[in-house]
């Protein structure tokens, strides 16, 4: 069985698959959990559109601030995107893998807001990076009809933060396939959809 991290990786995918994307700098881009903002600064560098981060992680957010500040097509929000609006306990803080469901040492309470009451009217390409949650929050966006509103979606997974990740995944992309067509899978390494 090919491991997909390795196809990944010889497919040097951190700089292609996930920059190469049909937007322009018209387009609406979301990072769910931008932590420093490396993925964000290569898509501003290479098209230059509307970019929002969310990202509850008090010190990488002011990170975020610091790296952006004279960036006036990015906005940079202190708040995680979830599935109701409260503050949580997030563990490993400090670094990229921060996760609301892996509970570990270096907590902090971070605030949350439930993305049904943020979605605009469009986003033109997502990225999803938040260390086990997808398994809760793209359900609940799919179940609240919210994917029919990104037309470009990605999504790096991380079953094994979760039980039964494989079985969760397949619903995953059983509720994606009602808006969306696979563009390309790497599970659990990076997933991508384009909006039918």
């Amino acid at each position: 069985m090919t491991d997909p991290h390795a196809v990944w990786k010889d497919a040097n995918g951190d700089e292609t698959y996930a920059l190469e994307w049909e937007i322009d700098e018209e387009s609406r881009v979301w990072e769910i959990g931008g932590y420093e903002g490396r993925w964000a600064s290569q898509i501003v560098a290479k098209y230059d559109p509307h970019v929002e981060i969310f990202e509850p992680q008090h010190g990488a957010y002011q990170k975020l601030i610091d790296r952006f500040r004279d960036f006036d097509k990015v906005g940079v929000y202190r708040f995680g995107l979830w599935v109701m609006e409260c503050s949580l306990p997030l563990y490993h803080v400090g670094t990229d893998g921060a996760s609301l469901v892996h509970a570990g040492s270096h907590s902090e309470a971070c605030e949350f807001r439930d993305v049904c009451n943020l979605v605009p009217g469009r986003v033109d390409l997502c990225l999803m990076n938040i260390e086990g949650g997808e398994y809760a929050l793209l359900p609940y966006m799919i179940g609240y009809d919210l994917m029919k509103y990104f037309r470009l979606f990605w999504c790096q997974f991380h079953p094994g933060l979760v039980e039964l990740g494989w079985g969760r995944y397949r619903a995953i992309c059983e509720g994606m396939e009602r808006t969306h067509r696979r563009m390309w899978e790497f599970y659990p390494t990076a997933v991508a959809w384009e909006r039918r």
